[in-house]
């Protein structure tokens, strides 16, 4: 039987493969496969406030490639949502930038898919 905590603990680790899997994707150019981690109703707010729908984002990463880490993760799970909050660094042409991060991913058919990211630039 699980717990509980056994079953939020595997949520935990099934959101934070997905956001590892955004990452790499983003970092390794695989356009495809980011746009499948994506809702389509998407919501990304960059970290100076532009906000795009999934089209525009995807159409501006690609243009714009980066690596992008993270560290510092904390994953709360309501239900089919989860909010993951965190450090985000992206690197392009030898320039990092540092912001903290606010996702919210959605559980559909099993799987999670980022459905908003909201972006704020460290000081």
């Amino acid at each position: 039987m699980t717990t509980q905590s056994e079953a939020n603990a595997t949520t935990i680790q099934a959101v934070l493969a997905r956001e590892e899997q955004r990452c790499q994707a983003i970092s390794n150019q695989r356009w495809e496969e980011l746009e499948s981690l994506l809702t389509d109703d998407l919501t990304h707010v960059h970290m100076l406030g532009r906000q795009e729908d999934k089209a525009a984002y995807l159409a501006g990463v690609r243009n714009n490639p980066r690596t992008v880490t993270r560290k510092d993760l904390q994953v709360r799970v309501y239900a089919d949502t989860a909010v993951i909050t965190g450090a985000m660094t992206n690197t392009r042409e030898g320039r990092e930038d540092h912001a903290r991060v606010t996702q919210v991913w959605v559980r559909k058919d099993g799987q999670w898919y980022q459905a908003a990211f909201q972006a704020s630039r460290n000081a």
